[in-house]
């Protein structure tokens, strides 16, 4: 007989006379504060399940269905959640210490004030996901799909975000500062109040990308190197805080024509 006791106590939450955790009608089941310390739980069925404050450490969850599962503040320290299936999941305050979420699809999924470590999540889709208040500190992101996810007062140190789609993402307050971006797709973005002195946006993609308030673009890397996908917007505080340094380049592909970028440049002298 399988049991499934309680993280804090002796408590029974589940029994099965299932041979195998992945074999048990798992989907659904309240396991509230669930010990899960290196479970095997491939390919799982665990869609709708309540697992808050579950301690999923070591766990084996690859291939798993969690969708519209609920993981709040759960521990998900070297869970390897690679291939999972994770559509519309809630994971709000979890942490994930050297975890794996290579080619998760974690669509529409919310990770809202969670933590991110030493996490790989190469290839994964986090398509309209939402990472607002998050903090991802030495990961690899690179290939993943953020398009239309929200990563507002986000903060990232660093980590990799190359290759990966932040086509129509919303970034408002968040910091990049010093993250990879090579050849980042950010078009149709929205970056309000971004930090990225030091990120290397070379190869990035731009195209109807909103840059507002962004005062120290001017400090990022490889803005010579930005590939221009059509004009954007960069507003004013933008424009003043690194008129000197942007390059002419790069003010001719987010759409200044090269009389406005010498208007601004002696409008800019003049006023110092």
């Amino acid at each position: 007989m399988l049991e499934i006791r309680a993280r804090d106590s002796d408590t029974v939450l589940f029994r099965s006379q299932a041979d195998t955790l992945p074999a048990a009608d798992l989907a659904g089941r309240v396991l509230t504060g669930a010990d899960l310390t290196g479970a095997d739980l491939k390919d799982a069925d665990l869609r709708g399940a309540d697992l808050c404050k579950a301690r999923l450490t070591g766990a084996d969850l690859r291939g798993a269905h969690l969708e519209g599962a609920d993981l709040t503040a759960a521990d998900c320290t070297q869970t390897d959640l690679s291939d999972a299936h994770l559509a519309g999941a809630r994971f709000l305050a979890a942490t994930f210490d050297r975890a794996r979420l290579v080619r998760a699809d974690a669509s529409r999924a919310s990770f809202e004030f969670a933590t991110f470590r030493s996490t790989v999540a190469e290839g994964a889709s986090l398509a309209r996901a939402d990472l607002s208040r998050a903090t991802i500190s030495d990961c690899d992101f690179s290939g993943a799909d953020l398009s239309g996810a929200t990563l507002s007062h986000s903060v990232w140190h660093r980590s990799s975000l190359t290759h990966a789609t932040l086509a129509m993402a919303v970034l408002d307050g968040t910091c990049l500062a010093g993250i990879d971006l090579r050849n980042a797709e950010l078009s149709r973005a929205f970056l309000a109040g971004v930090r990225l002195a030091g990120a290397d946006l070379t190869g990035a993609i731009l195209g109807r990308t909103v840059l507002a308030g962004c005062e120290d673009l001017a400090q990022a890397l490889g803005l010579d190197a930005v590939a221009h996908r059509g004009a954007s917007c960069v507003d004013l505080a933008t424009l003043r805080a690194g008129l000197d340094a942007l390059p002419d380049g790069f003010l001719g592909g987010v759409g200044l024509a090269r009389e406005e970028i010498d208007a601004l440049r002696a409008t800019a002298g003049a006023t110092h």
